[in-house]
């Protein structure tokens, strides 16, 4: 396996329901870190694997309820990093929300994401239509740091 090697997975969105859309999301994430031995195929078992795969849920998730989907996944390895990146057109930028504001219907989204990163951030587009979420996770070892 080689650590150092740099690779994007790109999943093109259109217009499909939020459910197939984090199918495939997971299936490229799923493919991805298999192909670099940090999951068996017949058992995803990995701290690694968890935190990767709950970000980029919640970040394709946010983009379905907060705009109108995603228009691009981003999957993009930088050694053992692992960023995930979720292209919409709100103009919005999300933020965690306080533990007052969190309830049944949602508001837990980004603050998971900022728990289980080592970073995260928005990118407005230059012609201010829209947004890329990333967020950036240490895959160490076949295993995700989680951010103190």
């Amino acid at each position: 396996m080689d650590s150092a090697r740099s690779d994007r997975c790109t999943i093109r969105v259109e217009s499909a329901p939020y459910d197939t859309i984090t199918h495939a999301t997971r299936e490229a994430l799923n493919r991805s870190m298999t192909e670099r031995g940090w999951i068996n195929a017949s058992r995803p078992d990995s701290p690694a694997y968890d935190s990767a795969l709950l970000v980029a849920t919640e970040l394709v998730v946010n983009a379905c309820r907060h705009a109108d989907g995603p228009e691009e996944v981003r999957l993009i390895w930088e050694g053992t990093d692992l960023t995930i990146e979720v292209d919409d057109t709100a103009p919005g930028r999300p933020c965690p929300r306080a533990v007052a504001e969190r309830g049944e219907t949602g508001g837990f989204g980004m603050a998971i994401i900022a728990d289980l990163s080592e970073d995260w951030g928005v990118r407005v587009a230059p012609e201010g239509r829209g947004k890329t979420v990333y967020a950036r996770l240490a895959c160490r070892e076949g295993r995700a740091t989680v951010a103190a």
